[in-house]
């Protein structure tokens, strides 16, 4: 039997045809089930921003830690664990979900020294600052150290301190430091201290990295400021070391340039309040850019820094939010995003998107004030103290409770 070429050729054409003309078949309908797929994954990440917003109640527990009142409270990034410093100098760190204490970690502070005035800084860099009655200034970080033994994730809590374990001198005259605003970035940290004796000081360290070592030596310059009329309320510094904002109980708010720590100036004075009114909370919104002002009569006012016709920039209120009609307790804005929480003297709270200028959700979850953090039990009680969920909402160094 002889070999044919011709009748081999188009068999063979034919098979390579064949596979050919599958395989592309295949490929085009590989494609289109692909760009089905992504459909429903876009749809399934998009229908969730279309359902009302809701919130429920995790868990319900005692105080965790020492029975000292609460100066901060704090979530690490996962949300697993969280963190409350008390006044006695106690971080405790307990479970989130459960109140499970951790662990417990007391703060080096020298002996007989005690704490009379705390500032948190910028939620991202976790510092926690602490002022003494000897004039001293304690800085500590909440760190937490991810392993996988046994491919199970462990996060273990410990605190350390940027600025050396030794307390930075503040106040020459060794008098307590009764209120702080704190801010420490990569090549410098501020401090914005009032001692008991009526002082308002600004300390400047600039940061000087050693060449032989992770050693940082710290260079300190320090002015006194003007102060107010009134009682001072509230110290605000942003986390650029540029702004200093200083409230005081009737209303009335300093706001000082610190660009130049050597010759810091007084930018601007107004006030914020309807008369009558005082103010109950203030914060900055993510950013450090605007302020979040809440007064007793429930209403909540952002500022913003503007120009006017001449080039000055100046503060103007450009959002109002009226939906609270009782005294905010609290403020916590959003860390990532231009929402925020606004806590009320009923129990209430309420979620804001200030961009839109929309209320998104309020509901009452307590039957007495809430408080994020920094306000004291003053009669050092232990007390009930639970930690509603907003699920997804907040960030790093963002907690809820109330008392």
């Amino acid at each position: 039997m002889t070999f044919s070429p011709s009748r081999s050729f188009p068999q063979w054409r034919f098979i390579k045809d064949s596979i050919a003309r599958w395989g592309v078949g295949f490929g085009g309908i590989s494609v289109i089930l692909a760009i089905v797929l992504i459909f429903f994954y876009l749809l399934y990440v998009v229908l969730p921003l279309f359902e009302p917003a809701s919130m429920e109640k995790v868990a319900d527990y005692d105080l965790p830690g020492s029975t000292a009142p609460t100066l901060h409270l704090a979530l690490e990034e996962q949300r697993e664990i969280g963190l409350r410093v008390s006044a006695d100098g106690m971080l405790n760190y307990f479970a989130a979900n459960t109140g499970k204490m951790i662990k417990q970690i007391p703060l080096a502070l020298p002996e007989g020294a005690e704490i009379t005035a705390f500032a948190a800084g910028e939620p991202s860099r976790d510092r926690l600052a602490f002022g003494l009655n000897d004039g001293r200034l304690m800085v500590a970080r909440h760190i937490y150290r991810t392993s996988y033994p046994n491919d199970v994730r462990v996060i273990t809590p410990d605190v350390e301190y940027p600025l050396g374990s030794e307390p930075l001198e503040i106040d020459e005259d060794d008098k307590a430091l009764t209120k702080l605003a704190f801010q420490d970035g990569e090549e410098e940290a501020t401090v914005a201290a009032e001692t008991e004796d009526g002082r308002l000081l600004l300390t400047h360290f600039a940061k000087e990295a050693s060449m032989f070592g992770d050693e940082v030596s710290l260079e300190r310059t320090q002015v006194v400021l003007p102060l107010p009329e009134g009682e001072i309320q509230y110290l605000l510094l942003d986390k650029e070391q540029r702004n200093l904002y200083v409230t005081t109980t009737d209303g009335e708010m300093t706001h000082f340039d610190v660009s130049d720590k050597e010759e810091a100036q007084v930018a601007e004075r107004l006030h914020i309040v309807d008369v009558g009114q005082k103010i109950s909370s203030i914060r900055f919104l993510t950013g450090d850019i605007s302020l979040l002002v809440s007064d007793s009569s429930g209403r909540i006012v952002q500022w913003f820094s503007v120009r006017d016709n001449l080039g000055n920039r100046s503060l103007k209120p450009i959002r109002e939010f009226h939906q609270q009609n009782s005294s905010i307790s609290d403020l916590a804005p959003e860390f990532h995003r231009k929402g925020f929480l606004a806590a009320d003297q009923t129990g209430r709270v309420a979620i804001y998107h200030s961009t839109a200028e929309h209320l998104v959700l309020m509901q009452q979850i307590a039957r007495s004030p809430l408080y994020s953090s920094g306000r004291k039990n003053r009669s050092g009680a232990r007390r009930r103290q639970r930690a509603p969920s907003l699920s997804g909402f907040y960030g790093p160094a963002q907690a809820l409770s109330y008392k």
